[in-house]
């Protein structure tokens, strides 16, 4: 997996050096190698095994489990002929394109975002967790909808990602949350409180607030061990929280994005309460890549020099955990679609 990252890094200073010429076949020739290089895997990522067993056993009980629009979307594959590889291919387009349309309509430094979407590990994770992927995607690329007040077209998109991924019912009402404006000093303290107080949170969502939970918690026999090293030793935590601080105080500077400002600080709020049950945990993704879209407009008020040492620091922590994370996890390929 370590060389597929090194490989990806080039062809992004590949893009570089064709935007001289092309700004717009820059992009497309880059977007074009990270779906190629997602489509075409084989056999990686944790729950691979899974989505190809259902592809191939329309009956598997863990069909039982997922959105009625992925049965649609598999039997129309099959009717053509083409075998599970189309739907890892298919998928892994649709997630990387609509994640590249959200940078390309919402951020200020495409590039910059780019980078720190595969850094932050946002591009290889959606890997293994392909539905809720799908249904994250949707929402980011139509977000600038909401934005720009075309309320009607972007919920529209929003029941599309819901029928991807039931878990993005979720966003709404944390829409509606980080839509407002709050104080400094109360987004210091919910980040900072959800940080020393995490565990005990989610001990009482999960005995009090979502009791049916605690009846299933054999599924998701999940330890803190099982995660890379910057979950089981609790040190990614600690960067997310030195990040959140950095950005509620260049926020508080600033005064501007509040909705990716919020966003973001919940999205690491709840990876604070369920980082150690996964389950639960994944859900900050529907927040925490808004990152890669406000790091962009804040470091405005650095000059120069300093936005190169900060963004520099940024993307070797965020990549030694990459790396770390990724070292022992083998790459293949499957060009075979029927």
């Amino acid at each position: 997996m370590v060389g597929v990252i090194f490989v990806l890094f080039a062809n992004i200073l590949i893009s570089l050096f064709i935007r001289v010429k092309s700004s717009i076949l820059a992009k497309y020739y880059i977007v074009s190698i990270m779906i190629l290089i997602l489509g075409l895997r084989y056999n990686v990522g944790m729950d691979y095994p899974t989505y190809e067993e259902i592809y191939n056993n329309p009956a598997a009980i863990q069909g039982a489990f997922i959105e009625p629009i992925w049965h649609l979307f598999n039997n129309l594959l099959r009717s053509i002929g083409l075998n599970s590889r189309a739907f890892f291919f298919i998928t892994s387009f649709i997630i990387t394109f609509f994640y590249y349309k959200g940078i390309e309509k919402m951020s200020d430094n495409f590039y910059l975002s780019l980078i720190l979407y595969i850094l932050c590990s946002i591009y290889f994770e959606s890997a293994n967790l392909v539905r809720q992927f799908t249904a994250m995607s949707i929402i980011f690329a139509s977000f600038h909808l909401f934005l720009e007040k075309k309320y009607l077209k972007f919920i529209l998109a929003y029941i599309i990602a819901c029928c991807c991924h039931l878990s993005a019912i979720i966003f709404f009402p944390i829409l509606i949350i980080c839509n407002f404006k709050y104080s400094i000093k109360l987004l210091y303290f919910i980040l900072i409180f959800t940080f020393l107080f995490g565990n005990k949170i989610m001990n009482f969502i999960i005995n009090n607030i979502i009791p049916f939970v605690v009846s299933n918690l054999n599924k998701y026999d999940y330890e803190v061990d099982d995660f890379d090293s910057g979950v089981n030793s609790g040190l990614l935590k600690f960067v997310y929280l030195v990040l959140g601080i950095i950005i509620i105080y260049l926020y508080s500077r600033k005064k501007d994005y509040h909705i990716f400002t919020n966003l973001v600080i919940v999205g690491l709020c709840i990876y604070n309460v369920f980082y150690i049950f996964m389950p639960a945990r994944r859900l900050y993704l529907y927040c925490f890549p808004f990152f890669i879209i406000l790091y962009p407009k804040l470091i405005t008020n650095f000059t120069f020099s300093s936005r190169i040492i900060v963004t520099i620091i940024i993307f070797l922590l965020f990549g030694l955990f990459l790396v770390k994370s990724n070292i022992d996890v083998p790459y293949n390929w499957d060009l075979k679609f029927i």
